[in-house]
């Protein structure tokens, strides 16, 4: 598996919970077996295309609002967009 696979994995992972964390990020990379250099590329993808990224971990509770607000920000965004949904290389 690669990087295309591992990105797909974690932008349905973002449509289901509205953003992904750094350590679902890192264990994805992990997985996927994702170089150093690819992992800068992943990075970069969700960013450019709009995945709310958050620090930390989901049972977190200093995270919480945090986790909310990006929950919130991600539908207001979807009900938005009208073209394409993600960008793929």
């Amino acid at each position: 598996m690669g990087l295309k696979e591992a990105i797909k994995y974690l932008c349905e992972l973002s449509d289901k919970n509205g953003y992904v964390t750094f350590n679902e990020i890192d264990k994805i990379a992990d997985e996927f077996d994702i170089s150093s250099i690819d992992y800068s590329k992943l990075t970069n993808y969700l960013y450019t295309n709009g995945i709310v990224v958050l620090d930390g971990d989901k049972t977190n509770t200093s995270n919480r609002d945090g986790f909310n607000n990006a929950k919130e920000k991600k539908k207001k965004h979807k009900k938005e967009y009208t073209g394409q949904k993600y960008l793929l290389f």
